[in-house]
Formats: structure tokens, C-alpha cells, sequence
């Protein structure tokens, strides 16, 4: 049994040499496998390649998947606090060879070590007390608790304070607008009890290494947090009669359920972890710790790791709240992102009441549909938008692109109405998004095509030097929701000369006016930007595809990082729609919709007056700007959406995708035809108040088994100047049960290798995401993916696919009805792995 001496290394607050709980066990500790071979790779890349193959593979997904939540200037200054024997920190400096990495760990030996087995120019490894200063004031741009925030609370006693002074003296050592990026665990409801459930199958035993789970919580509820006090240890726990055969039930607080989760798979550590408590802050304690030393919090979401769920959660337990509910798995870990700011800056922007002023901005308008004689309410606004993205290329071939930063969006922290929260992201209304103008100047420029003109724009209007043999080049055009929103973005891009620094922008438009600051133009390496989208710290609906087609225009790969081995059903025969016929189909005048009087009465629009607020001079909360905002909400549904990709393989194992083209209103006004290609899409109900219950819903829609059905990426906004409805992004990879009567409008399957060419048909922004993303991550060679063990050859043109063929067709979840009675006597684990 762990004891208080078991932790004098821990004195300071950094890491034991112990395994992060988050992590999954299994083969994925296996290290990373041989690079294949890339005869056209560049030899950074290549580089890379080589470094990283030397560190095990989870360390390289959790190196990246942290460095993508951070944004950073080359040259900057990273510190990983806690970085116990320097693998990951190894890992990070490999990935970013522009930035300079340090690990900081208390134990002497453990940095002797590191310095021995990872040795790079950009790296460095210090012993170092967390308490004292860490580097002088305003000289790091960015500190990483990755993991260690819980051994500093646990080595110390227990003791919250000790967090709010580690916190504090990272904060004075970081530049301003540098980063305390926190990874770590976090405090469910401490008064919450949850009923957890086990299979009875392991015969009693005293082996800790074989012992049943069940008997496992038993000695874990007995002892957990014993070091220092003994006598005082554990927790609540009470076993009730088994609802299943073979199965054992216990009632306890949620925050010891989630511990036990995290930990119990890790036999070999399990009683040198048992004196640690992972969970002691809430996300609000956090907040309000960060918020104290005047940070902003970016971002902070939940995270599942899926290798996680799969070997500790799904088939071996079941979470119920109290009154027999199923619970979905818990977070894996939680990501917070906080900047430093400057004292009277904006730490967050929000809605703060209604208001009775009418700001005159937002009209809403009636269509009826002459054919079918639908009628639908479609909002409009007196901005007309087009968006620009200038970029350079620098030497080593990197694309480098300026952004809007600090986009004050309000509507990001809208008053909740209807639907929840679903994935628990959350931000500080300051957004990353394309540069945005009035459409007329840009549309001018392109028809003028005069380099002076350009140039004189560009200095005038943005504060950049255009190239001098620039030209404005045409991007993707976007409806952001072709269904209730009259609006199309359009995509300009053109090569600039230098670097800038960050700086003001000379004007903006009036949506984003009004408060405290308009935040500032900033070059961003490309790459980066699609990083983060992936992990979903950007929630952007356009940007991803903007930039895959800016790549795609300079000739530049872009990398693929994100992980999506897939499942994907066999269909026996099946009508190919070829895509040349949908886009002739397109180019067909169709003028149905007709502007009517009256309302339909589903959409909604509101008036309220959003806030800017931050820090004043004595440390206390002052209002530092307001303004009224109108916005629209749909009145019949809630404010989550699912878009859904559907996959499937033919006989020959080309993958097929389901999509949907249908007449909407809006593109009507721009293309004089409203037929668009989307996807399958529907409202997700008010009950459907996680990600757990939202997957468990589209796989009832689609009558499939939940394990034929994943998120395709994170959450976003559709229209966040507009509306703070969010879309979430699902594929389904079993459609042969609905197949002969597509479900949810699923009319056509059309080949996934040529679905990119609809990419910039101007099309819903939903459908472009969706697709833009599955094209990248399964149809182009991504050379620097962490999973090579599930590439395999998808057809003579898509050489490195990211899918396991798979012969499953029918889910488990589905039985007939002569078979119903026997489903009610089988316990939930007997369901999930009954045999065919």
C-alpha cells in the first residue's frame, strides 16, 4: 500500500515515474512501427519521421495532439513542467524544430536521464522547484501541465492553495499573450451518486493482477487517499442486489466512480496510485483560479480518448445515474487553454440579458416552394461578405497565411435555450477566422485584375504588402446555412511579401464593432491552423476547407494527423451516382422558391445586448464594453444539428459515400438553381444531452448498431456572426439496413475519391467540412500519420486509406421481434457481445 514516503520525489509537485492514467493499455504501447518508405517525402518531413519512430506511439499522438492547441511564433519558448523521463518533451521539440523546448522535473536522476536519451538543438532539460521562480518574468510563451497538476495536489497533502501558487508563478513568467496550457482531470458534480455495474466472471482472488473489478473497487473504495490518514481512507460504497444475472451493482459518488475508471486497468501501478486523487477542481474552479491571475480562458472542452473507451469502458462496465439512466463514458482528460493578457483586456465576451432595442441589422423573410408548397422563414443582413486569406511561402516550402485573431463573437456564449451543450466546449467569444470585407471591393479588384490596384488595397485596407506579381486568386464559395441563413461567403486569396508582427486591424466590419477591441491580424503557419481545427479548438466551419484548397492550389501536402480507423459494411449491389451528372444537374436554371408574405414561424429573432468583460487596474471584474446584437435561433428545434456521412464498400472495395441533393432557397438567389449537394442532417432532440446519447440516436435513425457510427471531427458553429447553432459531425459506416429506402434523405452514393470535386460547387458549409475532412484524412498520402498499422490499399488511386474493410453488415444491437423476450433476460454485456 502506497504511504507518504512512497512520494518524496513528489515534494515540489512533478512527476513520479509512474504511467499517465489517461493512457490506454495494450498494443498501442507498442513502439511507433518503421516509417514507410516516401520517395517524394521532403526532408523535413522526413526528418521527423526518423526522430519521432524512436518514441512510442502514444507519446507522439499525445505530443501532438497538445502542441495543437497552441498557436505559436517561431522561435517561441515552450516549457513542459513535469516532463518525468523527457519522451514526450522529446517529442514535442521533434514535431516543431522552430520552437525551443525545455523540460522542468524535480527529480534529479529522472533529468540526468532525459538529457542522456533525447538530445535535440531546440531541446533542453532543468531540475527545478515549481515554487520558486521558473524563468525570469515575461520570458516564456508558453507553460504545459500535461498530466501533473493532480501529483502537485496529491504530493502536497491535498492541498488546493498549492495549485493557485503553481498557477501564479507560471503565470508572471509568461510573455503577454503567451499560453498555460493545463491537461489534466477534472471534478465531476461532487454530489452526484451513479450506480456502476460488472460482470460477475472473475473467480475471487486476493491477486490484485486478477482480482475482478468489482472486488478491485471494493479494496480501492477501502483504501483510496491514504497517506495521510490512514485510519480516514476511502470512500462511500454500496453493493445492491444485481438488476442482470452475472453481473454485480454498486451505488457510489460519481467523482470515486470516474477515479476508479481511470485507474483500474493499471494493475501494475495500481496501489502506487491509490494514495493520488486525479479529480480535486471543477472546470469552474479552474476558471476562477485563471481568471484571478487575469488570464483568458481561450478554451477548455472534455476529451474521450477512443483507445481509452474501447479496452476499459465499452463491454466491461455500465454507468447509471441513480434513477437507472445510462450514463455515456467518462471524459478521458480535459483540456484548458488560458492566455495572458494585459490588465483592461477582454477575458471573455458573452450575452448578457434580451433587449427591447430593435438594432434594425437582421430581417427575416418567407419563401414558398411553388413545387412541393412548403414555406420557410430564411434570415438576411445588410452585410454582403466575402472573406480573403493572403499567404506566402517561405523558404523551407512551409505556407505561412494571415488571420483575423481575436474576432469578439458573443454569440459563442449565447444564454442556453434549446438543446445542450453536447460536448462540453467551451470558449471565450475571441475567434480565429478568415479576414473578413465587404464583398463589392474584392469583386472590383477581380474584375480590374490591375496589380496597383492590389497593391494599393492591400496596403490601404489590410496593412500588408501584397506581392508584386500578385493576383487575386478565386476560392471555395460557401452557403453557411443554405437552409435559413441568405447568405454566400466567397474565398480570395494572394501571395504577400514579408512577415508582419501581429497588429490592429485599419478597419473592420460592423458586426465585430462596438467592443473593447477588434483583436488583430497575425500570421499563422497553415499547418497549425488545421491542426487545431481538428482537435477542435477552432470551431470553424469554413476555414478548414479554405485552406485545404489554398494547399492544394501552392502544390504544398498538407499533413494528417487525426485518427480514424473505420469500419466500413460491404453492399452486395448498388447504383453509383457519377458526379459529372450531378454537376450538370446543378448548372440547370431552376427558379421554384417565390418570396411570400407572412411568416412560417421557424426561426426566431432576437435582440440582446452582449457584454465585454476583464480586468480593471485593482483587479476586480469591470464591464469594458456593450453593445445590442441580433440573432436567430430555430423556433422548433433545438440548436444542435448532426450531419451525417454515410460510407460504404462495394463489391470491388471502392468506398462509397451517401448524399443527398435537394432544392434549398438561398442558393436559389446566387446560382438561379437552389439544387445542392448536402448530406443527411436532423435536429437532435432536447432528451439527447450528451455525445454518448447523440451517437446512440443517429444509429437509431440509421437502424444500425452504435459501433457502425463515429464522430467525424469536433463540433462547430454554423454561422457564429449569425447564430449560435452548432453542428455535429458524425459518419455511419453500415448502411446496408437501410438500404432500398435511404434513410433521412440518403438518395445517391457516389464514389468518396470523387467527392472533392464538389468541394467548391458552392455548397453548404456542412456538406464541404464533412467531406473536406474525410478526403483529407482517407484519400491523400499522409505521410506523417501516427497510425501506419491501419493504412491499407483502398483502390488503385487512394494508395493510403485510412480504413479496416471489415465483413460486418447488421449491428448487434438489432433483433427481431420474435426475439425480444430474450433480450429482456440478457444483462447489458450479454447484448453487447451476444454471438450472431
Amino acid at each position: 500500500m502506497g504511504t507518504a514516503s512512497d512520494h518524496s520525489s513528489l515534494k515540489f509537485g512533478l512527476r513520479k515515474a509512474s504511467r499517465p492514467a489517461g493512457e490506454p493499455l495494450g498494443n498501442s504501447e507498442a513502439p511507433t512501427p518503421p516509417v514507410p518508405a516516401h520517395t517524394d517525402l521532403d526532408p523535413a518531413k522526413a526528418e521527423r519521421l526518423a526522430l519521432i519512430s524512436a518514441v512510442k506511439k502514444p507519446t507522439v499522438k499525445k505530443a501532438w495532439f497538445t502542441m495543437a492547441h497552441l498557436l505559436l511564433d517561431p522561435g517561441a519558448r515552450v516549457i513542459d513542467v513535469g516532463s518525468y523521463d523527457g519522451a514526450m518533451t522529446y517529442a514535442m521539440a521533434s514535431l516543431h524544430p522552430e520552437i525551443r523546448v525545455s523540460g522542468l522535473d524535480a527529480d534529479e536522476t529522472t533529468i540526468k536521464n532525459a538529457r542522456k536519451n533525447f538530445q535535440r538543438e531546440n531541446l533542453d532539460f532543468h531540475t527545478g522547484n515549481i515554487f520558486d521562480p521558473i524563468a525570469p518574468n515575461n520570458s516564456v510563451d508558453a507553460f504545459i501541465n500535461s498530466f501533473v497538476l493532480h501529483e502537485i495536489y496529491s504530493a502536497n497533502q491535498y492541498n488546493e492553495r498549492v495549485i493557485g501558487r503553481a498557477l501564479a508563478n507560471q503565470y508572471r513568467a509568461l510573455r503577454n499573450d503567451g499560453f498555460l496550457l493545463i491537461r489534466d482531470y477534472i471534478l465531476p458534480s461532487p454530489s452526484d451518486y451513479v450506480l456502476l455495474e460488472f460482470k460477475d466472471t472473475n473467480p475471487a482472488s486476493d491477486d490484485i493482477t486478477t482480482m475482478s473489478e468489482a472486488d478491485l473497487l471494493i479494496l480501492y473504495s477501502e483504501n483510496a487517499r491514504d497517506q495521510m490518514h490512514p485510519e480516514g481512507a476511502g470512500f462511500f460504497l454500496e453493493e445492491l442486489p444485481p438488476t442482470y444475472p452475472r453481473t454485480r451493482l454498486f451505488r457510489l459518488p460519481l467523482k470515486w466512480a470516474y477515479e476508479f475508471l481511470l485507474r483500474k486497468d493499471n494493475r501494475e501501478n495500481f496501489l502506487a496510485e491509490m494514495p493520488k486523487e486525479y479529480t480535486f477542481f471543477t472546470e469552474q474552479d479552474f476558471r476562477k483560479e485563471l481568471r484571478t491571475l487575469g488570464a483568458r480562458v481561450l478554451y477548455s472542452a472534455p476529451h474521450w480518448d477512443e483507445g481509452f473507451i474501447k479496452t476499459r469502458y465499452h463491454g466491461k462496465i455500465r454507468l447509471y445515474r441513480e434513477d437507472g439512466t445510462p450514463m455515456g463514458p467518462p471524459p478521458t482528460s480535459h483540456m484548458i487553454i488560458a492566455q495572458k493578457i494585459e490588465k483592461n483586456a477582454s477575458q471573455i465576451v458573452q450575452e448578457r440579458r434580451t433587449s427591447r432595442a430593435r438594432a434594425g441589422t437582421v430581417y427575416l423573410r418567407t419563401v414558398r416552394d411553388e413545387r412541393t408548397g412548403a414555406i420557410t422563414d430564411i434570415a438576411t443582413r445588410d452585410l454582403d461578405i466575402a472573406e480573403v486569406i493572403p499567404f506566402r511561402i517561405t523558404a523551407d516550402n512551409k505556407l505561412k497565411i494571415y488571420l483575423h485573431e481575436g474576432v469578439p463573437r458573443g454569440l459563442a456564449n449565447a444564454a442556453p435555450r434549446t438543446g445542450k451543450n453536447l460536448d462540453g466546449r467551451r470558449w471565450s467569444g475571441h475567434m480565429i477566422e478568415a479576414i473578413a470585407l465587404q464583398a463589392h471591393s474584392l469583386r472590383r479588384l477581380k474584375e480590374l485584375a490591375n496589380i496597383k490596384e492590389l497593391l494599393t488595397f492591400s496596403s490601404e485596407r489590410l496593412g500588408i504588402k501584397a506581392s508584386t506579381d500578385a493576383q487575386l486568386i478565386d476560392g471555395p464559395g460557401f452557403f453557411p446555412d443554405p437552409y435559413r441563413i441568405d447568405e454566400k461567403i466567397e474565398t480570395y486569396y494572394y501571395r504577400v511579401e514579408n512577415h508582419y508582427k501581429a497588429f490592429t486591424p485599419p478597419a473592420v466590419l460592423q458586426d465585430i464593432e462596438g467592443f473593447s477591441s477588434t483583436g488583430h491580424f497575425r500570421e499563422f503557419d497553415a499547418q497549425a491552423i488545421l491542426n487545431a481545427i481538428a482537435v477542435g479548438y477552432l470551431p470553424t466551419s469554413r476555414l478548414e476547407a479554405q485552406l485545404l484548397a489554398l494547399f492544394k492550389h501552392t502544390g504544398i501536402r498538407s499533413e494528417v494527423w487525426s485518427e480514424m480507423p473505420l469500419q466500413i459494411s460491404e453492399l452486395p449491389e448498388a447504383e453509383v451516382a457519377n458526379i459529372k451528372n450531378i454537376v450538370k444537374k446543378m448548372s440547370l436554371k431552376d427558379d421554384r422558391f417565390k418570396t411570400i408574405k407572412g411568416s412560417a414561424g421557424n426561426i426566431r429573432l432576437i435582440q440582446s445586448r452582449f457584454v465585454d468583460e476583464g480586468r480593471d487596474q485593482g483587479g476586480g471584474m469591470a464591464g469594458l464594453a456593450a453593445r445590442d446584437m441580433e440573432f436567430i435561433v430555430q423556433e422548433d428545434t433545438t440548436i444542435n444539428t448532426a450531419v451525417v456521412l454515410p460510407l460504404v464498400r462495394d463489391l470491388n472495395g471502392e468506398v462509397l459515400a451517401g448524399v443527398v441533393t435537394e432544392y434549398l432557397p438561398v442558393p436559389q438567389r446566387y446560382n438561379n438553381t437552389g439544387l445542392v449537394t448536402t448530406l443527411p442532417s436532423f435536429p437532435l432532440p432536447k432528451d439527447v444531452t450528451d455525445m454518448d446519447a447523440a451517437q446512440r440516436y443517429v444509429a437509431d435513425k440509421f437502424n444500425v448498431d452504435p459501433k457502425f457510427v463515429a464522430r467525424m471531427g469536433e463540433s462547430y458553429f454554423t454561422h457564429i456572426g449569425l447564430t449560435p447553432h452548432r453542428v455535429y459531425p458524425f459518419v455511419v459506416t453500415n448502411i446496408r439496413p437501410a438500404f432500398g429506402g435511404f434513410r433521412h434523405g440518403t438518395t445517391q452514393l457516389t464514389m468518396l475519391k470523387d467527392l472533392w470535386k464538389m468541394l467548391y460547387w458552392d455548397n453548404c458549409e456542412s456538406f464541404i467540412k464533412v467531406v473536406a475532412q474525410t478526403y483529407n484524412l482517407m484519400c491523400q498520402d499522409n505521410d506523417l500519420s501516427v497510425n501506419w498499422d491501419h493504412e491499407v490499399k483502398l483502390s488503385d488511386q487512394l494508395s493510403q486509406s485510412r480504413i479496416v474493410a471489415s465483413e460486418s453488415v447488421i449491428g448487434s444491437s438489432i433483433f427481431s421481434e420474435s426475439k425480444q423476450e430474450e433480450k429482456r433476460d440478457l444483462s447489458p454485456f450479454d447484448i453487447m457481445t451476444r454471438p450472431k
